[in-house]
């Protein structure tokens, strides 16, 4: 048969793309995931196709690619977030209209959170919730075998699928539409992890991608799940809270040259684990077994690494590791400036810890990205402005933000963050209908979540105030980035001091610190770890208060 799998569509959302430009089109990558289904499935004799949405200029130029390969495909395989969950929609939709008959099958992050609604939302005929790695293949296989692989399913199809984890099917029996049960959730083990094939690099566009990103790199993950328990993040709802699957470091290391031998000229490799550097003597295996396999002209020696992991297992002989297999990015988790805000996301780490890594990081030449989130739902002024501070600390030792930075706490539909929201009475609802339409990172469209209500804070809430002013002044600049984010959170402030002078009296002095510092390094720096100019920075001009008189009132932040 033959498989076309597409990659979460971000790009194209319900945003104005005519009036507000991403800087670089942040999901467009190699998926992973999706790239080891096509494995899977090229082993069982299958041929695979894969589009990624996000690299191309426009939708109508995506659908006439899509609908060329829909002329002789059997099966459409959608990968999908909650932030792209509408523009899936939108791309199922349309391979229904062309292809009537054609098999759709749905997976990703938000099928497997919330398949009641993957299953109302869209044409779907199967959504798979877990890892797919194998049930693909395994569904197609089934199908085939009775001659029952075109939609409209039927009762045949549904018997032939009944008993496999994590499937759910929609079928037709008697004129009427029928949806199977969940039973649950498809999860591999790390014996399995091992066995899985290397993903099929060679069928996605890595090309379009090194134009983007500047090099020809891999998105590499060795392992599932987390052993933490953040409440916003899907990953960990998505596997076991707590539990990590891993492959083993020798396999890691074999998987890492048969990559190599596959992709020529292969310049980067990021290890997309949720937290890389949770088994110390794991993460030093692998660096060292780097080490040994460049020595040895195995895999390039130029070849460099990236990863994300936690602030607290970034220990100095295992930076060390990194900095001699050649690493150039670390992505860290710092989410806030505030203590108490970090109380709030459970993060288990401190303020000092995070600062301390990122000039343990730096001080090796690596540079540093951190992930960060200018407010939780219950967040106050003085939260947002020590994660400003920690914004422009970052900067000023060589790092960056995140490019999809968000200006609120966004869980996405399905997180524990999400249910303890409805659950604390925060102002869900404001979040939801403000910035679905806006952010393409984290937001979502399910309007159920908006229809329930009842989560609302006072309209004149400084802080609400401020990260609605703060992301209409972002969009203003035409894109969003460092620069675009810093410049939006100055001019809210200057804003919110106007409409909330008790405010200003209290956190001008400090506004005006951290907006001096922003000013200083954008303008020793000219652009931030991506290339982009900082230049809404530096050509923006605000006075938040003449009286500070060279204080820099961080003490008030309680920052050192």
């Amino acid at each position: 048969m033959r498989v076309i799998l597409t990659n979460p569509c971000v790009r194209f959302t319900k945003i104005a793309w005519e009036q507000l430009e991403l800087a670089k089109p942040i999901q467009a990558g190699p998926g992973y995931g999706l790239l080891s289904i096509a494995s899977v499935l090229a082993q069982h004799g299958h041929q695979v196709d894969n589009l990624d949405p996000n690299v191309f200029q426009s939708w109508e130029q995506f659908k006439a690619e899509l609908e060329s390969y829909l002329a002789e495909a059997d099966v459409l395989g959608v990968c999908s977030y909650s932030p792209s969950i509408v523009a899936d929609e939108q791309i199922i939709r349309f391979a229904r209209q062309v292809r009537p008959d054609l098999l759709i099958m749905l997976g990703g992050y938000f099928p497997t959170l919330r398949s009641d609604l993957a299953l109302g939302a869209t044409e779907a005929d199967i959504v798979i919730r877990g890892e797919a790695d194998l049930a693909v293949s395994e569904v197609i296989t089934a199908l085939d075998g009775i001659g029952k692989h075109r939609h409209p399913l039927g009762i045949e199809a549904r018997d032939a699928l009944a008993g496999m984890t994590g499937v759910r099917v929609r079928y037709f029996d008697h004129g009427g539409e029928h949806l199977t049960p969940d039973n649950g959730k498809l999860l591999l083990s790390s014996a399995q992890l091992d066995r899985l094939p290397t993903p099929l690099w060679n069928i996605a566009p890595l090309e379009a991608y090194k134009q983007i990103w500047g090099s020809r790199y891999i998105d590499f993950s060795t392992s599932r799940s987390c052993d933490r328990r953040c409440p916003f993040c899907s990953i960990v709802d998505v596997g076991v809270r707590g539990v990590v699957r891993a492959m083993s470091t020798d396999i890691v290391l074999e998987r890492l040259v048969e990559s190599v031998r596959m992709i020529p000229h292969l310049e980067y490799v990021f290890f997309s684990d949720a937290h890389f550097t949770y088994d110390r003597e794991r993460t030093l295996e692998i660096c060292e077994g780097i080490v040994r396999l460049k020595e040895r002209g195995v895999l390039p020696r130029d070849l460099t690494f990236g990863c994300e992991t936690r602030v607290d297992t970034l220990f100095d002989d295992v930076l060390d590791a990194m900095q001699s297999a050649n690493w150039s990015q670390i992505w860290i988790g710092l989410e806030s400036g505030s203590s108490e805000t970090l109380k709030l996301y459970r993060k288990g780490q401190t303020i000092d810890q995070g600062r301390g890594a990122v000039l343990s990081i730096a001080a090796r030449g690596i540079a540093v990205i951190g992930f960060l989130m200018v407010a939780a739902p219950n967040s106050r002024v003085g939260d947002i402005l020590a994660t400003l501070d920690l914004a422009v600390f970052l900067l000023e030792n060589g790092g960056d933000v995140t490019p999809d930075v968000s200006y609120c706490l966004i869980s996405w539909e399905g997180t524990t963050q999400i249910k303890e929201t409805r659950r604390k009475a925060w102002d869900l609802s404001f979040v939801l209908r403000e910035f679905v339409k806006w952010d393409p990172f984290k937001g979502t469209e399910i309007k159920n979540l908006v229809a329930e209500g009842g989560y609302t804070l006072p309209e004149d809430y400084p802080t609400r105030y401020l990260i609605r002013t703060a992301y209409e002044h972002a969009m203003s600049f035409g894109s969003i980035h460092t620069s675009t984010f810093l410049a939006g959170a100055f001019l809210a402030l200057r804003d919110l001091f106007h409409k909330f002078p008790q405010h200003g009296d209290q956190w001008r002095p400090v506004a005006n610190s951290i907006y001096r510092r922003a000013k200083a390094i954008a303008a020793a720096r000219e652009t931030n770890v991506w290339g982009i100019p900082l230049k809404e920075i530096i050509e923006l001009d605000l006075s938040f208060d003449e009286r500070e008189t060279g204080a820099d009132g961080r003490a008030l932040l309680h920052i050192a």
